[in-house]
């Protein structure tokens, strides 16, 4: 689960959201009309116009639909990852506390090595060995192998399987740097179509702000859908946290994903762990933390 290396460097720059991201598109070009005074000449710059902006609809269009897919896919599959995490859970308690307490640290150390990622990329090979070690300890404990609650463990960490192998293949599916170039320069053409227009009117020059401001809207949403970032929120970031409050785990946030603005505390949390090392990074920091205000 996590987002390219670029997201969390130095630099920590803040993510910005597609409804932030498009005001502030809105600004830049109300400022930009202010400077123009007359149209850019362009020749046959209707025509130009006309067909970037049709090239631009098809493709933005296919590439909406693809990610939108790709979205609803993984939400599914989280969900129901989470959903058989608890359930895993619960079902071990029928062994004892001493069994379902070991898986409990396995799960929480699972969880603790997916939020120090994200999911837009989904990182299987990094929860692995976690995730085979409760493998271990379902299939190497002797009361296990006898009963119907045994045989449920182990359909449940199949299904978990399933949802990591079915999560990851889908993450993958990420638009290339090619078909984002070919989006920007479609943009690119636009925006300059738009300004050779005739802006000798006030209500031309509104449309030619709006509908500018609609383009980057559109670029804006693609990156959050590639990013499930939609609506401003990690995709189902709530799921995971829960699964951890339920088997009496405080939730973990990676300080570096507040800080850029990728992962968000309720306002309800009073206890959280915090890790204040680099996303990915072998050696942890994990300190505890109460919110000021809450008691």
């Amino acid at each position: 689960m996590g987002l390219p290396a670029m997201w969390y460097n130095a630099s920590d720059m803040r993510y910005v959201h597609a409804m932030p991201g498009a005001v502030v598109a809105l600004v830049v070009f109300s400022a930009l009309n202010l400077f123009i005074k007359e149209p850019i000449s362009i020749p046959n710059g209707e025509v130009i116009l006309t067909v970037a902006t049709f090239l631009f609809a098809i493709i933005a269009g296919f590439y909406i639909a693809r990610l939108g897919s790709r979205y609803d896919a993984i939400r599914s599959l989280v969900a129901q990852e989470d959903a058989n995490f608890l359930a895993l859970y619960q079902t071990s308690r029928a062994y004892g506390r001493k069994f379902s307490d070991s898986l409990r640290e396995l799960i929480d150390r699972y969880y603790v090595m997916a939020y120090d990622s994200l999911l837009a990329t989904y990182e299987y090979k990094r929860t692995a060995p976690e995730f085979l070690l409760m493998w271990k300890h379902v299939v190497g404990n002797k009361a296990t192998k006898d009963g119907n609650a045994g045989q449920v463990l182990l359909n449940q960490l199949t299904q978990i399987e399933n949802s990591r192998n079915g999560a990851a293949t889908i993450a993958s599916e990420r638009l290339h740097a090619s078909q984002w170039s070919v989006l920007v320069m479609l943009t690119i053409i636009i925006l300059i179509g738009l300004y050779g227009l005739d802006l000798s009117e006030p209500f031309v020059r509104a449309v030619v702000i709006l509908l500018s401001t609609a383009i980057v809207l559109i670029l804006l949403i693609l990156r959050d859908l590639q990013n499930l970032m939609l609506g401003g929120t990690a995709l189902l970031e709530e799921s995971g946290q829960e699964v951890l409050e339920s088997i009496g785990k405080p939730r973990y946030y990676n300080a570096r994903f507040l800080k850029i603005g990728v992962s968000k505390i309720p306002g309800r949390v009073t206890e959280y762990r915090l890790g204040r090392h680099a996303p990915g990074a072998e050696k942890t920091d994990i300190v505890m933390v109460r919110r000021k205000g809450k008691r």
